[in-house]
């Protein structure tokens, strides 16, 4: 309810008084004599009129009046969406950055020879140490897959759960721990599966694969490849199958540019690497693969005919091509400049059909050297470390192209492939001005792998005949047919779900429907009841996951056990007939109906209030302007200026307590309690501590105060007004004599005030320099005696010349002895206590610093002996303790966080010289504060002077303590938890040079063990860390965030 709608609910109470309320003026306080509202009619749409309790719209009824789609009653998974559809292929999901392998997994797939290859491999226990009954292993994953079939099956007969997608777990099977045999799984999976996709999870692990990492697709194609080749040359009849599709020949041609003698080298391929810098089309990317190189100078090549070196020209020459030529688009490169992989988004025009005739020697009239484009591997992204990878393969069989985008499996619109088009619809950066693209040819600034197919001449059949091995293994097609069984059996259970789901949606919406419209209240009649708004609105909610639960209507009764007409705003008014249902459903107590729907006690108690409010509100105003007039006639009064300020709420809070008095009272008499007086006695107990007029009173004697600050003279009119308020408030009138002892008692404080600030200021004056901290002499120098004072003593005395409320009586020296009784620090060497920690004192500023406390624990005089020259202490110095004193120092310093240390870089280790920090004077305005440097740090009341001290002849500048960056060094941030190894990768992050190649050394001792903290190798904060880089090695790149890329290291592609 807002704000006006409530105060026009009590209009009437302003004008009636409180035993002249009728029930009609309980119907208004309690709005039900409010129309109820009409669809589509409140003043804001869409929003339920709180102030009306007769308004049920904007509540959620929309929702269950209207159309509900089927859809809505589900709430499951949509089998459609998981299913594989008809005439299409099955996807693989991306496990978080596995789409380089997905894109090269679908291109081997749809590769029928590759297919087929991968198919003829067969297990072999013998060479493979693995389970030795492959009989019992097939048995146990029949057992496994059965099992777990009917497992779902029994949960999903309880009604109100669904049956859980079945994951695709296939156990063990002979040849599962071998690549090869994870690969036949893939593929089966790919080809047979009854699932939309399929998850790789299997072969990622096999392989050792870092799922959140991705990896270069064409280093994971070449190592991929190369691991499968040799298994299958190994294990499989048809293991040359790579060769013979894949695999190409070129020959590298080194002609003397002197004798013309020519040496060759035959080399194989798989793949061509072709460079796409300064290229914009394919046929100039082979040209330039396969452009005539010089050998000239320091790469003079070695001629075994001249038996010397000698000028020479190099070339490489094409000598037989693949029926499938794989070309790898080097995309992604190594910059020197930034030390860092980056990618070549140029566009790169490729065409349709590639005639590589003009590109080799061969000249066999029968072989064909047209190839027609059948797959692209395309990455989108800016960078070389992110990204996402898409294949695109053509489908002979089809007539098509598909696009694989990992769970993702669509048919292209069309017969040829418009690839500049969709790649804009997955978010490639495109150029303004892209260039002109040629006549039968594609264009795309993120491919990094063309497969071009070649097109046989009529009169041969390149296809190799591979059908007898182009069908998976038996033990394979019998696991993929017990997930499919698994699959579908889930997909029905489901199906049968949504139907059940839907008959139950439905036939709630008409028992919503039929309930809402029975809810709304005649406004004449009697046979109605109160229900909670909340739960109204959480009853017609359409979230079906949290039901509105029992009916609940909070906290809106009264003290009294009837709703109190403050909160009724909360509830709202339904037919009897229809709570009876609602309660019938859904539960709940109480029940709001009857007597208990009104209060009458607590609407006059309202309405009592309403008029002592407005009342308050015309004195306030009134007494405002009484106490603007300043008076000082003897008629007057004394007021506290605190019960003069606050005047009116003491008398709201003497008020509410009263009314709790009250209401407890009526409570008890309601209940006929035996206990009002015990309520009573806690009502009284609850007062306000405060009372009118009361900070009129002293607290030691309880009279008139004599403090001035704390009263004020009124005029007699105002105070004839406030005490209709407070009728027992004390009254002192003008000429009231204040408390006599109190007046005493301040005359003897203001004297006993004036007399310590002179005496602050006598102290300050002797001690001028020993205040500023200035002009401090060293420990016993020449031939004089000196004293030391701990810095918790100067500090205290400081405390009391700046503030003169409290004399330190005792000089207290205690900081700067031991438990033995001895010093803390050596005078000679100054070891121990720190510096900070004492201040050195002439025999004068003693003797006066002295007189200024009446006790001294301990005095230390430090003076140099005549006999031996050395400086002598009294106490002596404490040596097992100074001991143990520096050593805790020293743990103290290596025990930091964000810190910094200087790292510089240099040539030579041995050569390097610092200069000296003394030569720099930095005259800011650091050096006033410096003088405080005594026990600041426990002194929160130390602050600098207000004036600034002129600088006298014999004045030096400090020497700062602040360092400038020199040439080559930079600030690094660390912790001493930090190890070396931590150390040097920040190190790498600032110059760019890897750990392996970097030599730290400090205060010439070289830093080795990489294993090992900071603390403990003894670095302290604001130290100097030399770092000379042995050599730099280009071979290993650096990732965006300063990482060493691992690349497939540690990988099954490695053998590892």
């Amino acid at each position: 309810m807002s704000r006006k709608s409530a105060e026009k609910r009590w209009d009437w109470a302003k004008n009636t008084a409180v035993e002249d309320i009728k029930q009609r003026h309980v119907d208004i306080a309690y709005g039900t004599t409010i129309p109820a509202c009409k669809p589509n009619s409140c003043n804001r749409k869409g929003t339920n009129c709180k102030g009306n309790p007769n308004c049920l719209q904007s509540i959620g009824e929309k929702f269950w009046l209207g159309n509900i789609k089927e859809t809505h009653w589900l709430s499951i998974p949509d089998t459609t969406v998981e299913e594989r559809e008809k005439d299409s292929f099955v996807g693989l999901k991306n496990l978080g950055a596995t789409c380089y392998m997905n894109t090269l997994l679908q291109l081997w797939f749809h590769t029928p020879a590759f297919r087929a290859a991968i198919y003829s491999w067969s297990f072999n226990p013998e060479r493979v140490a693995e389970r030795s009954d492959d009989v019992a292993v097939e048995k146990k994953v029949e057992e496994d897959v059965t099992t777990s079939a009917s497992s779902t099956v029994e949960q999903a007969q309880d009604d109100d759960r669904l049956p859980e997608e079945p994951p695709l777990s296939i156990a063990e099977f002979p040849g599962s721990s071998e690549v090869c045999g994870q690969l036949q799984l893939i593929f089966s999976l790919l080809e047979y599966s009854s699932r939309r996709y399929i998850d790789p999870s299997s072969i990622v692990s096999t392989l050792g694969l870092d799922r959140n990492v991705q990896q270069d697709a064409q280093e994971f194609s070449k190592l991929f490849m190369s691991l499968l080749e040799t298994k299958l040359s190994q294990e499989c009849p048809s293991g040359n199958v790579f060769r013979e599709q894949f695999g190409g020949k070129y020959s590298y041609v080194t002609t003397c540019s002197v004798c013309r003698n020519e040496s060759s080298r035959s080399s194989q391929f798989y793949e061509l690497d072709l460079s796409i810098q300064n290229n914009h089309v394919l046929q100039e990317c082979i040209q330039d693969f396969l452009q005539e190189e010089k050998l000239e100078g320091d790469d003079q090549y070695y001629c075994s005919w001249c038996c010397q070196k000698q000028n020479a020209s190099r070339r490489i020459v094409v000598e037989s091509l693949p029926p499938i030529l794989n070309i790898q688009l080097l995309r992604f490169v190594f910059d020197r400049a930034t030390f860092k992989k980056k990618k070549l988004s140029s566009y790169l025009q490729f065409p349709q059909e590639l005639d590589m005739s003009p590109y080799t020697d061969v000249t066999d009239p029968s072989t064909s050297f047209v190839y027609n484009l059948t797959a692209v591997l395309t990455h989108q992204g800016p960078s070389a470390y992110s990204g996402h990878y898409i294949a695109y393969l053509y489908k002979k069989e089809m007539d098509s192209w598909w696009s694989f985008n990992d769970e993702t499996v669509v048919k292209l619109a069309g017969k040829k492939l418009n690839l500049a088009t969709h790649e804009s619809e997955y978010g490639a950066v495109r150029s303004r001005n892209p260039p002109r693209l040629l006549n039968g040819h594609q264009m795309s600034s993120g491919a990094y792998m063309l497969v071009y197919t070649r097109k046989p001449k009529w009169e041969q059949n390149e296809v190799v005949d591979l059908t007898s091995l182009s069908s998976p293994p038996a033990h394979l097609s019998e696991l993929v047919a017990l997930d499919n069984s698994r699959f579908e059996q889930w997909a029905t259970e489901l199906r049968q779900k949504a139907t059940e789901r839907v008959a139950r949606g439905q036939a709630m919406q008409k028992q919503k429907c039929d309930l809402y419209q029975k809810l709304t209240c005649l406004e004449r009649t009697n046979e109605w009841e109160w229900i909670n708004l909340a739960w109204l609105k959480a009853w017609l909610s359409k979230d079906l996951a949290k039901g509105p639960g029992e009916i609940s209507h909070g906290d809106v009764l009264c003290p009294h056990g009837r709703v109190d007409p403050l909160k009724c705003v909360q509830l709202k008014r339904i037919r009897a007939e229809a709570a009876a249902e609602l309660y019938g459903i859904y539960g709940g107590s109480p029940r709001l109906c009857g007597d208990i729907r009104y209060c009458v006690t607590c609407v006059r108690r309202q309405c009592r209030k309403i008029q002592l409010k407005d009342q308050l509100q015309v004195d306030h105003r009134l007494i405002t302007s009484l106490a603007k007039a300043p008076c000082t006639s003897a008629s007057g009064f004394w007021i506290g200026k605190y019960s003069l300020r606050s005047w009116n709420k003491i008398w709201e809070e003497k008020q509410r307590i009263e009314e709790e008095k009250d209401l407890d009272e009526e409570v008890a008499a309601t209940k006929q309690s035996e206990e009002p007086a015990e309520i009573q006695e806690n009502a009284q107990c609850s007062e306000s501590e405060f009372e009118f007029n009361h900070d009129l009173l002293c607290k030691e004697h309880g009279q008139f105060t004599a403090k001035e600050s704390a009263r004020r003279l009124v005029s007699a009119e105002l105070w004839r007004k406030l005490k209709e308020y407070f009728p027992e408030a004390p009254e002192f009138s003008a000429l009231h004599p204040p408390c006599v002892d109190c007046l005493r008692g301040s005359q003897a404080d203001e004297e006993e005030k004036e007399r310590m600030k002179e005496t602050a200021a006598e102290a300050k004056a002797q001690l001028l320099d020993l205040y500023h901290g200035r002009n401090r002499p060293e420990i016993a120098s020449g031939d004089d005696r000196c004293f030391v004072v701990s810095a918790v003593a100067i500090n205290a005395w400081r405390r009391f010349v700046r503030y003169p409320t409290h004399w330190p009586s005792a000089l207290d020296n205690s900081p700067l002895i031991c438990d033995h009784g001895r010093l803390m620090f050596d005078v000679e060497s100054k070891a121990g206590i720190r510096q900070d920690r004492y201040s050195v004192v002439t025999v004068k500023e003693w003797t006066d610093f002295r007189g200024l406390h009446t006790s001294c624990e301990c005095v230390i005089e430090v003076w140099r002996d005549e006999s031996s020259g050395s400086l002598k202490s009294l106490p002596e110095p404490c040596e097992p303790c100074i001991a143990v004193e520096c050593d805790s120092q020293m743990e103290q310093e290596l025990q930091y966080d964000n810190v910094t240390v200087s790292v510089l870089k240099v040539n030579d280790l041995d050569a390097i010289e610092f200069p000296p920090s003394s030569n720099v004077y930095d005259f800011d305005d650091d050096w006033r504060s410096e003088v405080y440097s005594l026990d600041e740090g426990n002194d929160p009341d130390a602050k600098p002077p207000n004036k600034k001290l002129k600088l006298g002849e014999n004045f030096a500048p400090r020497r700062s303590g602040r360092r400038h960056c020199r040439s080559g060094e930079v600030k690094i941030l660390v912790s001493s938890r930090m190890t070396l190894k931590d150390l040097k990768l920040k190190v790498m992050n600032k110059f760019l040079v890897l750990p392996s190649d970097q030599t730290l050394s400090l205060n010439g001792k070289e830093l080795i063990e990489n294993d090992v903290t900071l603390e403990k190798l003894g670095i302290r904060p604001n130290v100097t860390i030399l770092l000379k880089v042995d050599k730099i090695n280009d071979e290993v790149e650096i990732l965006a965030d300063n990482t060493v890329e691992t690349g497939f290291k540690g990988t099954g592609l490695l053998g590892q």
